[in-house]
């Protein structure tokens, strides 16, 4: 049995504490991933995760090894693309949480193209606004627009995006248009903020390259 395969399928039963879920996020019956970390702690003569009726833990032994076994997955990840001559070959199942517009407006009209020249993935698209939590929930990436929440992840720029504050012709019509900061004092602003029931950091300017916020 693939010895990496054993150490993925357990990293993800520790990082869910179930093995429903990590058999859910990894394409596989709960049958087989009880097996594969069955046959883990026989090849290491070591109890890793600690089994109740409510919830799944690892042991003293599990957590040493699911530190160890997380950075060993990732050089491996990083090894094999560095091999991968022929992009045809990408395979495997991932899940990603994307904003509900660029996932409609992006990523769906483009992604019977995509399809046929990687046959051989199996992709799940998500579409929300809040702050998903990749771990608990399965996913291998998220992609956001804005400023990194959570400095515990991995984060990459993919792009950047013009953003821009607007107003109705019959908003400027009825209030009239605002020529100083001053006159934004006697405006109405439609606020977007993540998580809900956050504050808002209030109307965002630029000044040169630096964004500016009045409260």
């Amino acid at each position: 049995m693939n010895k990496l395969e054993l150490l993925r399928t357990f990293v993800r039963v520790t990082e869910l504490s179930s093995f429903t879920q990590a058999g859910q996020s990894l394409g596989l019956p709960r049958s087989t991933v009880s097996e594969h970390v069955q046959a883990l702690e026989e090849l290491l003569g070591a109890r890793l995760l600690q089994r109740t009726t409510r919830k799944v833990q690892a042991t003293q032994d599990g957590r040493v090894l699911y530190e160890r076994s997380k950075d060993l997955l990732a050089h491996m990840e990083e090894l094999e693309g560095l091999f991968r001559q022929d992009e045809t070959q990408l395979a495997g199942r991932i899940r990603v949480d994307m904003p509900n517009v660029m996932a409609r407006g992006l990523i769906l009209p483009n992604l019977p193209t995509f399809m046929a020249r990687h046959p051989l993935i199996d992709m799940e698209i998500s579409g929300s606004d809040r702050q998903v939590d990749l771990i608990a929930e399965g996913f291998d990436c998220v992609v956001r627009v804005g400023a990194q929440p959570d400095q515990t992840v991995v984060a990459r720029r993919v792009c950047s995006m013009p953003m821009v504050n607007c107003a109705s012709a019959a908003y400027l019509q009825r209030y009239g248009v605002p020529e100083t900061l001053a006159d934004l004092a006697h405006h109405q602003l439609v606020h977007y903020v993540r998580p809900l029931g956050a504050r808002s950091a209030g109307f965002e300017y630029m000044v040169g390259n630096k964004v500016q916020r009045l409260p």
